[in-house]
C-alpha cells in the first residue's frame, strides 16, 4: 500500500456495508490485523473513529468490500499525514476558544439497530 493512491474521505459517500452480502470472504486474520491498527490510531486521529468502528463490526466475517473499504481508510491516511491540530498560544490578549461539536445517528443501522456518535473539538 505504499505505491497506493491517496484519497480525500475514509469512506465512499452514503457507504453502507452488509454483513449477509453474497461476496467471497477474505482473510479475517488480515482484516482484523488492520482494523485493530486503525482503532489504535483513534486515539490520536479521531476522524477515524466512525470508519474504524464501523469496519470493526465485520472482523469476525470479513468480505471483499469490507476488506476495501479498511484499505480505502489507509488511502485516507496517506492523504492527510500532514494535517495537524494546532492551538495557538494565547498572544498578546488573544482569546482562544475551543469549540465542540456532535452528530449522533439513531439506530443508522437497521439490521443491527446500532446507533452512531460522532464528535469533532476544535
Amino acid at each position: 500500500m505504499e505505491e497506493c493512491n491517496s484519497t480525500s474521505t475514509p469512506a465512499e459517500p452514503r457507504q453502507k456495508p452488509l454483513k449477509d452480502s453474497k461476496e467471497d470472504e477474505v482473510d479475517p486474520t488480515q482484516c482484523q490485523r488492520l482494523i485493530g491498527s486503525l482503532r489504535y490510531l483513534c486515539r490520536s486521529r479521531s476522524d477515524l473513529a466512525y470508519n474504524a468502528g464501523m469496519m470493526s463490526r465485520f472482523m469476525e466475517k470479513s468480505k471483499v468490500s469490507h476488506l476495501a473499504a479498511t484499505k480505502r481508510i489507509l488511502r485516507y491516511l496517506k492523504g492527510t499525514l500532514d494535517y495537524d491540530i494546532l492551538f495557538p498560544a494565547n498572544d498578546k490578549g488573544k482569546e482562544c476558544k475551543l469549540m465542540g461539536y456532535t452528530k449522533s445517528i439513531w439506530c443508522s443501522d437497521a439490521k443491527d439497530i446500532k446507533s452512531t456518535t460522532d464528535y469533532v473539538f476544535m
